[in-house]
């Protein structure tokens, strides 16, 4: 599993809809989120 991945986006709020999307089998879900220049952490639910 991936500790930290950061990469820059087009469409901040697609792309966050399409990871949290694709995430959701392994229990993703939003710890913390700053503006799009900071972006969001995601952890399995109750790790974050």
């Amino acid at each position: 599993m991936f500790d930290h991945v950061k990469f820059g986006v087009s469409d901040y709020a697609a792309s966050k809809t399409f990871f949290l999307k694709a995430l959701e089998p392994l229990g993703v879900a939003v710890v913390s989120e700053g503006p799009p220049t900071y972006g969001v952490e995601l952890s399995p639910k109750g790790k974050g």
